[in-house]
């Protein structure tokens, strides 16, 4: 294909998405050549359901990839509204890469944005913790090392880092996120949501911890001073400076035991 050729043709597939999703200023009549523009010639006519098939089967694609990582956001608005809010994400939020599993990352944000969803204002967070899940599940492997924490008695905390189990994040909100996900693991049981409804109605503020044990993801509830020392190691900081960012009240001893024995704690390193 000639260099005249490869252009003609990066345009027509610019025209193609732009089309596809109905950016400003464009329609099916840009993407058609000009030529074939007239509505009563058959290749109009097929060009207009090839674009429709399109749009269709990108509907499809969101709701589906939005589904698989969003499922708990899917599972409080229902089928229904789910498919309408994943069509409206998708038109504004096209996936950027061929990996559809980094599809929706931008949901939260979208969500917040989104009048029509000021009655569940809860729904953003959790639309965090979800993602946050779903990326935990593909998350490098990293090995724990038990044996690195004897490195606590002999090295000065000034010069000691942590290293975390695979995809660990901290999600703080102001709703029962944690709870609210742990209810959706076991929807069938008796009274899974007896809890979580009551929390929502106080509006229990929870911090969630999620990281991954062997195959299967995490997610625990955290106290604030747990989420100081835990945010702060995450981002680099010395074990001195976690500890002060803790505050005074923070129990080290427990924070430590909890974490290597629910294993979201891997391994200390020195600095």
């Amino acid at each position: 294909m000639t260099a005249s050729g490869l252009e003609r043709e990066r345009d027509r597939q610019e025209q193609l998405l732009q089309a596809v999703f109905s950016r400003p200023g464009h329609s099916l009549q840009a993407w058609v050549r000009p030529q074939l523009s007239s509505s009563s010639d058959p290749t109009h006519a097929d060009a207009q359901r090839g674009l429709a098939a399109y749009i269709s089967h990108g509907f499809f694609t969101a709701e589906r990839a939005l589904g698989a990582a969003y499922p708990t956001v899917k599972a409080l608005v229902g089928p229904e509204s789910f498919a309408l809010l994943a069509r409206a994400f998708w038109k504004k939020f096209p996936p950027l890469r061929g990996d559809l599993g980094w599809f929706g990352e931008a949901l939260a944000l979208f969500i917040a944005e989104d009048d029509q969803l000021v009655d569940v204002p809860y729904l953003s967070d959790m639309a965090q913790l979800d993602w946050a899940v779903t990326r935990a599940e593909t998350a490098p492997d990293t090995s724990p090392d038990k044996a690195s924490f004897q490195l606590l008695g002999a090295v000065d905390p000034a010069g000691l880092g942590a290293l975390f189990a695979s995809g660990a994040a901290l999600i703080p909100s102001a709703w029962p996120i944690v709870t609210l996900w742990q209810a959706h693991q076991q929807p069938d049981s008796e009274g899974a949501f007896d809890g979580a409804k009551q929390a929502l109605q106080s509006q229990v503020a929870e911090k969630a911890l999620v990281w991954r044990s062997g195959w299967k993801p995490q997610v625990r509830a955290v106290t604030q001073h747990e989420f100081e020392f835990l945010l702060a190691l995450l981002a680099g900081s010395s074990l001195e400076q976690a500890l002060v960012s803790a505050g005074d009240d923070f129990d080290f001893a427990l924070c430590l035991q909890q974490g290597v024995l629910q294993g979201w704690w891997a391994a200390v390193k020195t600095l």
